[in-house]
């Protein structure tokens, strides 16, 4: 593969990933509360550390592997980032409440704990 098409895939990737974390996930927040005002859901009640802190371990993984990798997106790179992306995605699921019912996974905080 040229270098100039892995340059654009490589940023391609960040920028990809910067826009949908930061700017598309908080401008729908943003709009909705500006619109119909604050967004409740059941989801909010309970466990936001949980996801919040896998994602910022995700986003601080990130930089640091393209630092050391400088700034190059190799095979093992990238399927450690899907394997990430995948884990963040299963432990989301199992950790919330869906359809009412009690979440796969109680963590500390969650409504239904009991210990």
């Amino acid at each position: 593969m040229p270098e100039s098409m892995r340059d654009k895939c490589k940023y391609w990737f960040m920028w990809n990933f910067v826009v949908s974390i930061f700017v598309c996930l908080g401008f729908s927040w943003m709009l909705w509360n500006i619109i119909r005002g604050p967004y409740e859901s059941p989801a909010l009640k309970g466990n936001l550390w949980f996801p919040i802190v896998i994602v910022l371990i995700y986003s601080c993984f990130l930089l640091v592997a393209f630092i050391i990798s400088r700034w190059r997106l190799t095979k093992p790179l990238g399927c450690s980032l899907i394997f990430l992306h995948m884990t963040f995605i299963a432990l989301t699921l199992l950790t919330n409440s869906i359809g009412g019912k009690q979440p796969v996974l109680l963590l500390l905080n969650t409504p239904g704990w009991s210990d």
